[in-house]
């Protein structure tokens, strides 16, 4: 808020940001018909209504009272209830008024979020031919917060709460589809995915206000973002944009008179619905869902800051403990998927302007945070379309999350991961290499290992062979006698081959830190 009366003053700010008085008891929308609440813990719940108004909720059998303070804002908890399968009403009564939510199950809820890979409907991604048509599951909620922005935390949400059908699952969020239809299984409970993601969104959009006013580098972005705010004008920007149409159109008719592709059009710039803006998505997708009772987080994003990986080390925990924090629960399970492979295959040991290796690094490194857990996907772009950016394959995404989910957040022994390195051993000629999650052995696919590269003190890196040797890997190079640093899958689209006997790919890393 602060940050805001800098911006606009005091006058204006209340203009913008207090809402009008209720005039019955009302929910956000979180709450609403065909809803799933979490099992096994206190529910908070929460809403406006009069000023001294007194509140009833009712749930499961049990009944809360609380009375709405001098704002009209209500809070109260509900609960713990077990799993139940059988749908019961909510019922929220006010003064002379009472609201009725229907068709409400407990069981696991599971905050989903990040940019288009996480976005991604289901019928665009493998088999919708028989996955669509098989999606009836009553026992599986499907919540969509739709697109928005705001400056501040936003108090409310437009969110759809509907029940899992062919009909439903169409457009919903295929990772987070594919994760609850393979967990509502084996929990045997049922599981609500909330799905909250925007495409091409960079992280800094999702992270608090608060928390990216503690990351030092980013004082002057959020500078820069508050002059935006507080010069926009829409005349001059519509100006602008008219401008800038003009001088496109006479690009595109150069081009065409050429033979050359045409300019991108442009875009009429606001920076109030510019979702790439730091905290707007947070303000408008993510506090609106705030304390609502959760099992977890999933989230798929990166692609949009791969080209400042160093920035993403800092702001990628910063998002993690921020959640958490705002939820008010340090262990919240936080699982993610790394960034696929993507662009033409590896063909050097090290490719000069690869970047997406340095955001996978940032995106293992977040693994030192505890009760995360990470999903690789690097072997899962389409080998005939490796320039498409989404991977189609969402089944192997889902299912290696929901391995994750089932060893991080339900304590079962399973292997849940691919091998990941532990520490290298700098022996003459050789480098052997140690593993944890190797889960029943090690193994390559389709042939001899291949994506290892070494490098001695002149920092070239060349192609290494590398041998399975029981639970660790023994790498050389004839040309590199004493080698100082290893890489593997180190590119934007890595040809690397290691796998566990469980089928999980080996995390890409390196053994060195140079630039």
């Amino acid at each position: 808020m602060r940050h805001l009366l800098r911006v606009f003053g005091p006058g204006l700010l209340a203009a913008f940001f207090t809402p009008p008085l209720p005039a019955a008891p009302r929910l956000p929308a979180i709450w609403n018909h065909n809803m799933l609440l979490q099992r096994d813990q206190r529910l908070p719940i929460w809403g406006w209504a009069r000023p001294g108004e007194e509140i009833t909720v009712q749930f499961g059998g049990q009944l809360v009272m609380t009375i709405a303070d001098d704002t009209g804002s209500w809070r109260t908890t509900i609960g713990p209830f077990m799993a139940n399968d059988e749908p019961w009403e909510l019922v929220i009564s006010g003064a002379r008024t009472k609201r009725v939510l229907t068709n409400v199950l407990v069981g696991d809820v599971w905050l989903c979020s990040g940019q288009s890979n996480m976005e991604w409907p289901v019928h665009s991604a493998l088999h919708p031919n028989v996955e669509i048509p098989a999606a009836t599951n009553p026992l599986i909620r499907l919540a969509t917060v739709h697109h928005a922005t705001a400056p501040e935390p936003a108090a409310n949400a437009r969110v759809t709460w509907q029940v899992c059908s062919p009909a439903n699952v169409t457009n919903f969020s295929a990772v987070a589809y594919f994760f609850a239809r393979e967990l509502q299984p084996h929990l045997r409970v049922p599981i609500a995915v909330i799905n909250a993601s925007w495409g091409a969104t960079p992280i800094e959009a999702w992270i608090s206000r608060d928390a990216l006013e503690a990351i030092p580098f980013m004082s002057s972005q959020l500078a820069q973002n508050d002059e935006a705010l507080r010069n926009y004008c829409p005349t001059h920007a519509l100006r602008k944009y008219r401008e800038q149409l003009a001088a496109w159109s006479n690009a595109v008719r150069t081009a065409q008179t050429q033979g050359s592709s045409p300019p991108p059009p442009p875009k009429l710039s606001n920076p109030f619905t510019d979702p790439s803006r730091p905290a707007t998505l947070f303000n408008a997708m993510i506090h609106p869902l705030i304390p609502f009772a959760l099992r977890g987080f999933l989230w798929y994003q990166g692609e949009s800051n791969a080209n400042n990986a160093k920035a993403y080390r800092i702001l990628f925990p910063a998002l993690i403990l921020d959640w958490r924090a705002r939820w008010g629960r340090a262990t919240l399970p936080f699982i993610y998927v790394q960034l696929a492979n993507f662009l033409a295959p590896q063909t050097t040991p090290v490719e000069t302007h690869a970047t997406w290796p340095f955001l996978r690094e940032a995106q293992t490194l977040a693994l030192r945070i505890p009760h995360t857990a990470m999903a690789c996907a690097i072997d899962l772009a389409d080998p005939d379309n490796p320039n498409d950016i989404h991977p189609k394959n969402k089944q192997v995404v889902a299912h290696r999350l929901v391995c994750a989910a089932r060893h991080i957040a339900y304590g079962e022994d399973l292997v849940f991961s691919g091998p990941l390195f532990r520490k290298a051993e700098f022996t003459n000629a050789h480098v052997v290499l140690h593993f944890d999650h190797t889960g029943s052995g090690l193994v390559s696919r389709e042939g001899p290992l291949r994506g290892f590269a070494l490098a001695g003190a002149n920092k070239k890196f060349v192609w290494a062979d590398a041998l399975i040797t029981g639970l660790t890997v023994l790498v050389s190079a004839t040309n590199v006698p004493s080698p100082l640093a290893v890489r593997y899958g180190w590119a934007n689209n890595p040809i690397g081959n290691l796998y566990n006997v469980e089928g999980f790919p080996a995390v890409p890393f390196r053994t060195d830190n140079w630039e």
